[in-house]
């Protein structure tokens, strides 16, 4: 009967081992489940001339790695949208460079939010994806002044006709309902006769929405000068 004990508190001890070495301890980068039922989805924008790549986490989960000054990321992903924080991360070294409370997402809606500044001073600009009576007959444009150094601007779209949208730095338009077609765009600093940029032969299609953003430095020896992007929003 003693044996009999001891064989079976020895089958108990190994089947305890066994069970703790299959438990993994998790990193802060593996990937949590964000339900979409209870989240928004965000777009993200990086116009930080002075971090190229960050990393970007909804409080402590990883919502996306390696987030490049230089191409746009095309893809919404779902955030938590009660007592969101956006934390964002340069990718080497790994270090938190801004940081952002949210409590005023609304569930399933989509938004973009444009990160912008420099290593001294860092914003942002959340926007609101979502288009009121969207008609797919017309072209929807909106547009963001994230420049670090610019002054407030005048943007100008040219078709058959002009039409002029004042901003201020770290604001954006609500989407315009346009006609499609191939547009110029110009940017002038309010007061200025000629444009410190302009991009030519700019295509806008119907049932399209489209952010136009204004990033850079004014620096013409910063590597990051002034630049014109055109964001076509995913569906």
């Amino acid at each position: 009967m003693k044996m009999q004990n001891n064989i079976k508190k020895l089958i108990n001890t190994l089947f305890f081992l066994i069970m703790v070495s299959c438990t993994c301890v998790p990193d802060i980068d593996t990937p949590k489940e964000i339900k979409p039922s209870e989240s928004a989805k965000i777009l993200f924008i990086n116009a930080n001339t002075d971090f190229t790549e960050t990393d970007i986490y909804s409080s402590e989960i990883a919502v996306l790695k390696e987030l490049s000054y230089f191409w746009f990321n095309t893809n919404y992903y779902f955030i938590g949208v009660e007592s969101t924080h956006i934390r964002l991360y340069s990718s080497t070294p790994k270090e938190l460079i801004y940081s952002r409370a949210i409590a005023d997402l609304d569930r399933q809606n989509k938004y973009t939010f444009v990160y912008f500044g420099n290593s001294e001073k860092s914003s942002s600009i959340i926007m609101n994806d979502s288009i009121e009576n969207f008609n797919s007959d017309f072209a929807y444009i909106r547009c963001v002044h994230s420049s670090i150094d610019c002054k407030p601007v005048t943007v100008k779209l040219i078709k058959d006709f002009t039409t002029s949208i004042d901003l201020e730095q770290g604001t954006a338009s609500n989407f315009s309902e346009s006609f499609a077609g191939n547009y110029n765009i110009e940017f002038y600093e309010q007061g200025a006769l000629k444009p410190i940029i302009s991009v030519t032969d700019v295509e806008f299609k119907n049932g399209t929405a489209y952010t136009v953003i204004l990033k850079g430095s004014t620096n013409t020896s910063s590597e990051n000068r002034l630049v014109c992007e055109i964001v076509e929003l995913p569906k």
